[in-house]
């Protein structure tokens, strides 16, 4: 399989979390009869529009006139204490998901693109060899190493993360 084809998928497997970090935040738009829609909202060229992606797909170009309010919540609650033995379990057993846990997505989705493409590249590369082709043993190599120091780093930083995360929470409530 030509180096092409690797960069596709792991570009795929890049994209799928990219979707998931930009899932973080919903908006909830309050028109002026009272109908709301739930969903994200983007600019757009048109003046005085706005352009609106609900979560099930549909697009409407809105004109700001007729809006009376929109709401933006966090889907991610930051102001909760996170476990540092469920961030570390769960990044052992499923990785980049303690960073997820964390509310740490650039992370996930860093370490998630690189561990899962990784194990995809190995997938293919072991699947694709045969008596005739000889797998490239240096790329095999660097590929398990490279999944190997992402996954255990990925596993030592979720709980580290949880605790800074629960120690400026804790001074932030010992200011107020």
């Amino acid at each position: 399989m030509t180096l092409l084809k690797y960069e596709i998928l792991i570009i795929l497997v890049f994209m799928s979390f990219i979707h998931a970090y930009k899932l973080e935040e919903e908006e909830q738009i309050i028109f002026t009869d009272g109908i709301t829609l739930k969903g994200k909202s983007f600019p757009t060229t048109e003046k005085g529009k706005i352009l609106f992606k609900t979560w099930d797909g549909k697009e409407f170009l809105i004109d700001k006139s007729i809006i009376k309010e929109i709401k933006s919540t966090q889907l991610y609650d930051s102001s909760k204490l996170r476990s540092p033995w469920i961030a570390g379990i769960g990044s052992f057993i499923l990785p980049s998901s303690g960073q997820f846990y964390n509310g740490d997505y650039k992370k996930g989705i860093i370490f998630g693109t690189i561990i899962y493409s990784g194990l995809i590249v190995l997938g293919i590369n072991y699947l694709g060899e045969t008596d005739s082709t000889k797998t490239d043993n240096f790329l095999t190599g660097s590929v398990a190493i490279i999944i190997s120091g992402t996954y255990i780093y990925s596993i030592i930083d979720a709980p580290l993360s949880a605790i800074r995360n629960n120690n400026r929470l804790n001074k932030l409530k010992e200011k107020k």
